[in-house]
């Protein structure tokens, strides 16, 4: 029995968004792991661990392309937002995206005022 390039390809398709599907888990542990350890290096042991911002990079980035590979596949765009999952009333949940939305508005306008006198100072002394 063999298989027809239609149904050869939807398998070979499906195997390459179940790869993806699982390094983006193998990454989001990984680079939880990674993160984690520095601080504790840092904070506990008053040092650092040699490389793990570097490999926490790539890491990031591969995550990153993988997680937009994934989400175009999906029609999706990507989300690490948990309230989808811990609350299940529709209300509650607008009510946090409201709550995120306000945040990313203050933070905005914050890092635009302070952009704003960054950018007058760096005149000031005459930067280029």
């Amino acid at each position: 029995m063999s298989l027809s390039p239609a149904s050869w390809l939807r398998k070979l398709w499906q195997g390459a968004l179940h790869v993806q599907r699982t390094l983006l888990v193998l990454g989001a542990v990984l680079l939880t792991l990674l993160i984690f350890a520095q601080v504790v290096a840092r904070y506990l042991f008053q040092t650092a661990i040699f490389g793990i911002e570097e490999t926490a990079v790539y890491i990031a980035i591969w995550f990153y392309f993988l997680g937009g590979a994934v989400g175009a596949e999906q029609r999706e765009h990507i989300s690490a937002s948990l309230a989808d999952v811990l609350v299940k009333s529709p209300t509650a949940q607008q009510a946090i995206k409201l709550l995120a939305c306000l945040i990313s508005v203050v933070v905005c306008a914050w890092m635009a005022v302070w952009s704003w006198g960054l950018a007058q100072w760096s005149l000031s002394l005459g930067m280029m």
